[in-house]
């Protein structure tokens, strides 16, 4: 606590942390009377996301690989997306997304192929701040190799 002056006085935190949350009650007296004030502080926690792999080896092409991403701080609501090479997942081919509780998605390729290798990002969003996490899917394959409906016959 600091007095400003006689009739003043002001609280200060000077790094405000989640355990400072909580009521403050200011309390005056003098020989006639006593008053009091009580103020919440509510402190706003970002997310903190748990690091993710794809494993310590590249995938091979049809195997299925999943990831979650886990946010282990943080202040609900929780808004959490994903992204691939920096563009929203929506409907990608093969990619599905699902929601695993109020903190955590999980991302699952059931049949990776080589369109799928590249940077996935899981950021989470709250009213404090953002965070975001990243992790390389590096596949294996055979290059050059044409799905039959790309295979054109030229004569």
């Amino acid at each position: 606590m600091v007095k400003l002056g006689k009739k003043i006085s002001a609280l200060s935190i000077d790094i405000v942390r989640d355990h400072h949350a909580g009521n403050y009650t200011c309390v005056a007296v003098n020989r006639a009377t006593s008053v009091n004030f009580t103020a919440e502080l509510v402190v706003n926690v970002p997310p903190k996301i748990a690091h993710f792999d794809f494993g310590d080896h590249a995938v091979n092409f049809e195997e299925s690989v999943s990831v979650n991403c886990l946010i282990y701080l943080g202040d609900l609501p929780m808004d959490i997306t994903w992204l691939f090479n920096g563009a929203h997942i929506n409907a990608y081919t093969g990619v599905s997304i699902v929601k695993g509780g109020k903190k955590a998605s999980i991302l699952t390729i059931d049949s990776v192929h080589a369109g799928h290798a590249g940077n996935y990002t899981c950021k989470a969003r709250n009213d404090a701040d953002s965070a975001e996490y990243t992790a390389e899917l590096i596949v294996n394959g055979i290059e050059g190799v044409l799905d039959d409906k790309e295979l054109h016959i030229i004569r």
